[in-house]
């Protein structure tokens, strides 16, 4: 018997390509994965606690909101580099931050096959809150007004 980090990966795939995600889902017999498709804000968080590993693979991600929740639920998060989700996810430290598909599914095998590094991205992820709060933003936005209040003229 194996002993694999990750018991669940839920996807929230829609559209065009959910047949031909499930299709392979089955093909390869990932029993461990679940295409949830759409999911409604206020199942969310059950669906968090469920899963081990977020997977944002999009290209144009110009920030990614549902991977900071992911991140601030305390999944592991795996997503392309170059994309806003580097402004929280530092790579090998809470997530994997990949260039090319096949960098991402070498990144998510790894988190398969060490469930120590798995579970040190959980407790980083849980006891590290990311800097992008409301707290946070709202103290940045007082400092921008109040450097623009300075600079007015009577």
């Amino acid at each position: 018997s194996s002993v694999t980090g990750v018991q669940t990966c839920a996807l929230p795939i829609y559209g065009p390509l959910m047949s031909r995600a499930q299709k392979v889902v089955i093909d390869e017999g990932m029993d461990w994965v679940r295409l949830v498709g759409r999911v409604p804000r206020a199942d969310l968080p059950e669906l968090y606690a469920t899963a081990d590993v977020f997977i944002q693979p999009t290209l144009a991600e110009s920030f990614g909101l549902a991977a900071l929740e992911a991140r601030t639920a305390g999944l592991a998060i795996v997503g392309r580099a170059g994309s806003g989700l580097s402004e929280f996810v530092h790579d090998g430290l809470n997530g994997f931050l990949c260039a090319t598909d096949a960098d991402m599914a070498r990144a998510i095998a790894r988190l398969v096959a060490e469930p120590g590094l798995l579970h040190r991205f959980h407790e980083h992820n849980r006891t590290a809150p990311p800097v992008q709060t409301w707290d946070h933003a709202l103290a940045m936005l007082d400092v921008a007004y109040a450097a623009a209040r300075s600079r007015e003229r009577p």
